[in-house]
């Protein structure tokens, strides 16, 4: 189940929760939590969901000494899964 942010428009009391996609707006019916005003909205996410990191993508290069390290640890067993 996603985890959604609500935001009171009273007390400006943020706050987070689990619901399943078809109750995502209840607690927008409800009363806020720590002012008990009916004044909550449910706050949508400023950035999107990073697809994998710039190590995993090619966009960085890890440091010398990690992609060294990686290297030992692959040579020592060799039916590991590791890319360097």
């Amino acid at each position: 189940m996603p985890l959604y942010e609500y935001h009171c428009k009273k007390c400006e009391h943020r706050f987070q929760d689990v619901y399943k996609i078809v109750d995502m707006d209840k607690p927008t019916l409800e009363p806020c939590p720590k002012c008990q005003e009916k004044a909550i909205e449910r706050l949508f996410p400023t950035k999107a969901p990073s697809i994998g990191d710039a190590y995993r993508l090619g966009i960085k290069k890890p440091p010398r000494d990690v992609t060294e390290r990686l290297n030992t640890i692959k040579k020592n067993h060799p039916g590991s899964t590791i890319k360097v």
